[in-house]
């Protein structure tokens, strides 16, 4: 790292500084948080939830992040979906939902 202007005056040798790196910043981006679901389906699918069914949606997933990740097609704002593991749902295209 380098300074560009006048070094910070408190700046000490082998200081420790946190940091976060923005590769891309994007804006108007559809995102959900980050789960399991992305594993069970390889990211190819999730489950919407609509009137307490739970229904496999195609979706395509775009950047990711170590907590969300960016969803191109197959949801809208709004949407619910199942974000926890959905391995035992048995890739079925709905799964009813009950408290």
């Amino acid at each position: 790292m380098r300074f560009t202007q006048e070094m910070p005056k408190k700046l000490r040798q082998n200081q420790r500084l946190n940091t976060q790196i923005i590769l891309e910043y994007k804006e108007n981006v559809l995102q959900v948080q980050r789960g399991q679901f992305l594993e069970s389906s390889g990211g190819r699918f999730a489950y919407k939830v609509n009137n307490g069914l739970a229904e496999k949606t195609a979706i395509t997933t775009g950047a990711r992040s170590l907590s969300h990740v960016e969803i191109l097609n197959g949801l809208t704002l709004g949407d619910q979906i199942i974000i926890s593991g959905t391995d035992t749902f048995n890739a079925a295209n709905q799964v009813l939902l009950s408290d």
